[in-house]
């Protein structure tokens, strides 16, 4: 079994390792929310807009979904 990246040693008493699991599970929670953020801003500013996907008319996206799938 592999064991998680950093994951405290198995002879730690179980309250400290719950502590040290925590301390790693949140370390990298604003590295993610920076990354989501920085992916969002790029796409706004540098991505594809006007796609037909992207309008607000769901209905006629999901209608397109099934027409295609009857075609194959």
């Amino acid at each position: 079994m592999l064991k998680p990246v950093n994951a405290p040693s198995p002879s730690l008493p179980s309250a400290m390792r719950d502590k040290v699991y925590a301390l790693i599970k949140n370390r990298n929670k604003p590295r993610l929310e920076l990354f989501a953020h920085r992916i969002i801003a790029w796409q706004q500013q540098h991505g594809r807009h006007g796609l037909p996907w992207q309008g607000a008319d769901v209905y006629r996206i999901w209608l397109s979904e099934i027409m295609l799938q009857q075609t194959k």
